[in-house]
């Protein structure tokens, strides 16, 4: 922690944004019970390869004005007139070209039903799954506005109100209504337009709605160039699934996409958190100054620990949210949630990696990277899926995560350098990987018992605690500074 960010604001902030989306990011897992009872792996494939194609899209939706936005809007924060046209502007202009995308694939909706699903009939689906993740990324927008004016407690009532909507509809459409899995279509399309009906009446009356189309022009200037790199980053992130889909069956998609939704709630939780410090970093670094490249390093260690911490949980405990939360036939994820929850370990330094070259206007860098590692982990994926199945796919996906994290971060540094705490974050990294392996050791290559097994499990766990008591960040003055945070919030 360092004296320029008020250690106080740092941690009431970074609890404001992640105790009410933590607790909207486990709702959805603990239904799953409910869902993965209702939803055979094989449905459970359709609606990932589904939103799998809705991800896509959006690469062809946003053009890349989200980064503009980013960029653009503490150059427009300091009057409220400007900051509503940014806004509003940006939400009129995704909403028009989101309806034209919908007008354009409609008549090949039946196409693209036999390309992604080998069947035909599927084409609501489609529909549905896009317009959901469509109106999901415009309300994306108006929580970006609310965090960076630094309105976390706004920002968490909100997210945790749309998720929990969210949630609720999806049980509502498949057990009361019995409509299959596009019940994830509506869910999401109806609780994302009542949160934008009531975030864009709350801002309005303080940044007045206006439409200035230029404002959007400057922002696809700066977001164009990363339009590939959006496609890119969505066939990284999506094309397992297809492979696994042409190589094996839809059950097998759907069992990696449970295992993929629980690792992912680690990069939803790092998201999460990341609305605490990426206001102070954007800050420090448009500041210009040496000494704080040493500051922002001091400062993210400890967003690290707790980011990684999640990570490092899951590895620890996938075997018992999968028992728990999951019917038996999704039980072959396990090992697969562990692999990708390592995976998702070296997420944090990508985030800022990102930060970095959004700040330098280097996002040409980003796109030829992110090529680099779309071809690579195509290349990997292909040969893994045929030899090992869908565990091939997350193993593929941490191999080619790591090698072209490495040249992320060396790019990231050349034009916008961090001095981050090089032992700290070392260890932090190794800590997550060492368990990893122990625990998919025990589990592949013995036959020991679940008990057995656990009290390595129960050790790893206190050897993260302890290292984090070591190295300064689980001390006593940080704990009472959290508990006061977590009164007066």
């Amino acid at each position: 922690m360092t004296g320029q960010v008020s250690k106080h604001k740092q941690i009431r902030h970074t609890f404001l944004y992640l105790l009410p989306t933590l607790l909207a990011t486990l709702l959805p897992v603990l239904v799953l019970p409910l869902v993965t009872r209702v939803v055979t792996p094989e449905e459970m494939g359709l609606m990932a390869l589904g939103q799998a194609f809705a991800l896509f899209s959006q690469a062809f939706i946003n053009w890349g004005v989200s980064l503009g936005y980013e960029r653009n809007f503490f150059q427009y924060s300091a009057s409220p007139q400007d900051s509503g046209a940014l806004l509003f502007s940006t939400v009129v202009f995704i909403a028009l070209s989101g309806l034209l995308f919908q007008a354009l694939i409609h008549p090949f909706t039946g196409e693209i039903s036999r390309f992604l699903f080998h069947r035909d009939g599927e084409d609501a689906l489609i529909v549905h799954m896009l317009a959901g993740q469509t109106l999901v990324g415009l309300a994306g927008y108006f929580f970006t506005y609310l965090r960076n004016r630094e309105q976390a407690a706004t920002f968490s009532l909100y997210s945790m109100a749309m998720n929990l909507a969210n949630v609720a509809l999806l049980l509502w459409f498949l057990l009361v209504e019995h409509t299959g899995v596009i019940a994830y279509g509506y869910a999401a399309s109806l609780s994302a337009l009542g949160l934008i009906a009531i975030m864009a009446w709350r801002i309005s009356r303080e940044a007045p709605f206006s439409l200035r189309p230029s404002l959007v022009v400057e922002e696809l200037k700066i977001g164009y160039p990363v339009l590939f790199k959006s496609l890119m980053g969505s066939i990284n992130s999506q094309f397992d699934k297809y492979l696994i889909g042409l190589f094996g069956t839809l059950s097998n998609v759907g069992v990696f996409n449970i295992a993929q939704r629980a690792s992912g709630m680690i990069f939803t939780l790092m998201t999460s958190l990341e609305q605490a410090y990426l206001p102070t970093v954007y800050r420090l670094l448009f500041e210009g100054k040496e000494e704080n490249r040493a500051v922002l390093g001091r400062y993210l260690t400890p967003y690290m620990y707790f980011s990684l911490a999640f990570a490092y949980g899951l590895i620890l405990g996938a075997e018992e949210v999968f028992w728990l939360l999951t019917a038996p036939e999704y039980h072959p994820g396990i090992d697969m949630a562990i692999v990708l929850a390592l995976y998702f370990s070296t997420m944090f330094l990508m985030k800022i990696n990102g930060t970095q070259l959004n700040y330098s206007k280097k996002v040409w860098a980003t796109s030829f990277l992110v090529s680099g590692s779309v071809t690579l982990n195509i290349l990997l994926n292909i040969p893994f899926i045929h030899w090992w199945g869908a565990m091939g796919a997350a193993w593929a996906t941490l191999v080619s995560g790591m090698i072209m994290g490495g040249l992320i971060f060396r790019v990231a540094q050349r034009y916008a350098p961090i001095r981050f705490e090089v032992g700290r974050t070392v260890l932090i990294h190794a800590l997550c990987a060492v368990a990893a392996l122990v625990v998919l050791g025990l589990r592949q290559w013995t036959e020991l018992s679940y008990v057995e097994r656990l009290p390595f499990k129960v050790g790893l766990a206190g050897l993260y605690l302890y290292v984090g008591m070591r190295i300064g960040i689980l001390t006593r003055e940080n704990l009472k500074v959290l508990f006061a945070s977590l009164r007066r919030s």
